[in-house]
């Protein structure tokens, strides 16, 4: 069974990413912070991470996308967050660095259709 874990404090943000995911048997698993992120993938087996950058509590989504990379090299992970263009710029240039396998800002047009092919292409 194929399964996603979303790390994001907005609950209404995840919900969203919830809506376009659900179906097929397809098992969602959220988290709020980067620490939770962390802990929950190295307990379970998830097909696909989902990932905000600026999170309260505990680590943001790159320190966590370093943990995880450090026991897991293998995992797809997307970084989604909301990002001015010189921000943008650098995580699109520094991809492998970090261990992303795609940066999607939040603000991006096409933002909703780039996330329907990741979880296509992942998880369906």
């Amino acid at each position: 069974m194929k399964s996603v874990i979303i790390a994001e404090d907005n609950k209404s943000v995840r919900e969203s990413y919830k809506l376009w995911i659900e179906g097929g048997g397809i098992t969602i698993d959220e988290v709020e912070n980067g620490s939770a992120l962390v802990e929950k993938v190295k307990e379970n087996d998830y097909s696909l991470i989902l990932t905000d950058n600026n999170m309260p509590g505990g680590i943001n989504g790159l320190k966590a996308i370093a943990e995880i990379r450090k026991f897991n090299k293998n995992i797809p992970i997307y970084l989604l967050c909301s990002v001015d263009e010189g921000e943008a710029a650098y995580l699109r240039k520094n991809l492998e660095k970090y261990g992303i396998n795609e940066f999607i800002d939040k603000g991006d047009d096409n933002f909703s259709s780039k996330l329907v092919k990741i979880i296509n292409k992942h998880l369906k």
